[in-house]
């Protein structure tokens, strides 16, 4: 037959027998039937099908008006296709699990990437400045708590958030890596052939750990950068789909409520820390040997009531320090240091610090804090999103592209297992008895091999796909 007879069409497939050959979107391939395509074509114009062989349209319709047709009949099977709808409701879900938590995240979550370690007592302004811990110490710190509950109504708050929230948010990650990868694995086995580990991995195993060993070691197999880039972040996916449950129940948890006690230095004896208060520490007052100790809230009284004395009569205002008297205008030409004071005594914010204990509450009052890491918290809920916004762009990449996924097919495991005897069949060159009957080792080694791999015509062959609805 004259090559000028054959007719080229892009992404339809033949069936074996010609006389009955039906048209599916797969592979590219020249048959010698000119008959229009209809029932898969997704432009069936005829001047897109049909040419002289002088290469001249046989439609001579207007520039414009066979443009507009083009573009109304696309539209028309864009929605008759049911990519508007699968678009959307894919939007949708990326805004809900992907970006929704980190937005309400960190619109009631202060200082996101700043530890602030949970203190036993807030006694002293001072105990909030121990925070910002660096490394894992930080990473791990649950810093953010509320409540206070008996240690049964923690355990089971955290039992209900490893089951519901980690659970849950893994079986979502799972159903969406396996929707976006079956997906790109039909884009790609367009183009290019696929291992049969990938292939497997992918089709039937789902989110797994076999499923991240058979796509590392065939990253080195294929032929395209673009399908190696693919698959190398599809077994990145994975593993965080795996690792989802154990990041979010890490990110979370409880702890016990404590006193804090200070050990009197040079002692053995242990103070509460709320029996300190802030005081100054004078030094060199007259008629006293050493320091002498003001509480700040005494020295605060007294300056107000000088104001209002002078005021009215301009008379001056004592204050007591270690049973002696001082003008309060003469108190403040002596050097003084912020201290904490307990009994007349004074201590420094240091010497408090390094003594300070946190001692377990009693029986009767002990309770539990539940809460969650910031730091851990806020890496989580970034990577969640930028992971949740690149499997969004490669559906959409293999919607918009491949011939497949425009026509409503959808690779699930039940087609899988269809396509998988056809593509071994081809590769072998044995027919089902002989792939059955033939040694586990041999077809390991065969289908292994670096030149096998499931290819377009053979995968065709075997799946149909019937259009979804």
């Amino acid at each position: 037959m004259p090559s000028s007879d054959f007719i080229n069409i892009k992404a339809y497939h033949i069936g074996a027998d010609s006389s009955t050959a039906d048209l599916r979107p797969g592979c590219s391939h020249q048959i010698s039937k000119p008959e229009l395509p209809t029932a898969w074509q997704n432009d069936p114009t005829p001047e897109k099908v049909f040419q002289n062989t002088n290469g001249t349209s046989k439609d001579s319709k207007p520039l414009v008006q066979r443009t507009t047709a083009r573009l109304a009949t696309t539209i028309r099977n864009i929605i008759g296709s049911g990519q508007v709808q699968r678009r959307s409701i894919a939007t949708i879900a990326l805004f809900h699990y992907g970006f929704m938590p980190l937005i309400c995240y960190f619109s009631f979550v202060y200082r996101l990437f700043t530890t602030i370690p949970i203190r036993c007592s807030q006694s002293f302004d001072y105990y909030n400045e121990r925070d910002d811990m660096f490394g894992l110490a930080g990473l791990f710190t649950i810093d953010r708590v509320k409540g206070r509950f008996p240690f049964w109504l923690a355990k089971l708050l955290d039992t209900i958030w490893d089951l519901f929230v980690a659970r849950g948010m893994q079986f979502v990650a799972g159903w969406a890596c396996y929707v976006v990868f079956s997906a790109a694995l039909l884009r790609t086995i367009e183009v290019t052939p696929i291992p049969y580990r990938t292939f497997t991995g992918i089709s039937l195993d789902g989110p797994s750990i076999w499923a991240v060993v058979g796509l590392c070691r065939d990253l080195m197999r294929h032929s395209t950068k673009k399908a190696t880039f693919l698959f190398a972040y599809a077994a990145f996916a994975f593993l965080y789909a795996l690792a989802m449950p154990t990041l979010i129940s890490t990110m979370t948890g409880y702890v016990s409520s404590s006193f804090a006690y200070v050990m009197l230095p040079d002692t053995s004896q242990h103070v509460p820390s709320d029996m300190f208060h802030k005081c100054l520490m004078f030094e060199g007052l007259p008629d006293i040997n050493g320091s002498a100790n003001l509480l700040e809230k005494d020295l605060s009284v007294a300056k107000a009531r000088s104001v209002t004395r002078a005021a009215k009569c301009n008379d001056t205002i004592t204050v007591p320090i270690n049973n002696y008297t001082f003008p309060i205008d003469i108190i403040d030409r002596y050097p003084n240091t912020e201290a904490v004071c307990y009994s007349g005594n004074g201590y420094s914010d240091k010497d408090v610090k390094e003594n300070e204990r946190c001692l377990p509450d009693s029986e009767k009052h002990a309770a539990y804090r539940w809460g969650f890491s910031a730091k851990l918290t806020s890496l989580v809920l970034i990577l969640h999103a930028v992971w949740s916004l690149a499997l969004y762009l490669i559906w959409s990449e293999v919607e918009h592209y491949s011939q497949l996924r425009r026509e409503g097919y959808v690779l699930n495991p039940l087609r899988g297992v269809i396509a998988l005897p056809a593509a071994a069949q081809g590769t072998t060159g044995l027919d089902d008895a002989g792939l059955r009957f033939w040694p586990l080792k041999g077809v390991e080694e065969r289908l292994y091999a670096r030149d096998a791999a499931v290819r377009c015509d053979a995968f065709m062959n075997a799946l149909p796909f019937p259009r979804t609805v």
